[in-house]
């Protein structure tokens, strides 16, 4: 909608630029135009402007291109690694503060804070 109102308004500034100049060089002729004629020339402006602010904007996005780690096969070979890397640290954690009951560090008490209100603690 934006980008609508943005085409009109310049197409308006150039008719106007339009008119001034064809006042200067033909005087009188150029007031005798037809509403028709300049509906018909906004509309031409208006379609030129867009398509020269359409060819201004980059668009991004898409698709990104796929890396090693995307890959469906990839992250099944790896699976087994992520599984055991899990479970050692998880063994570690119950080995150290349920078993010989040591006391959280300041890392592991501000990641337990923001697991309980669920935001990444890494």
């Amino acid at each position: 909608k934006k980008f609508k109102i943005r085409v009109k308004q310049l197409a308006a500034e150039r008719f106007e630029e339009q008119q001034v100049q064809a006042k200067a060089k033909n005087g009188a002729k150029a007031r005798k135009k037809v509403k028709k004629d300049n509906k018909e020339q906004l509309a031409k402006l208006e379609k030129e402007i867009t398509e020269e602010l359409a060819n201004e904007i980059e668009i991004e996005g898409g698709y990104k291109k796929p890396e090693l780690r995307d890959l469906f096969a990839f992250r099944i070979i790896v699976f087994p690694y992520t599984v055991g890397k899990s479970f050692v640290w998880n063994a570690d954690w119950i080995y150290r503060h349920s078993i010989k009951k040591e006391p959280y560090s300041y890392d592991e008490k501000v990641g337990i804070k923001l697991a309980a209100v669920n935001l990444c603690f890494e």
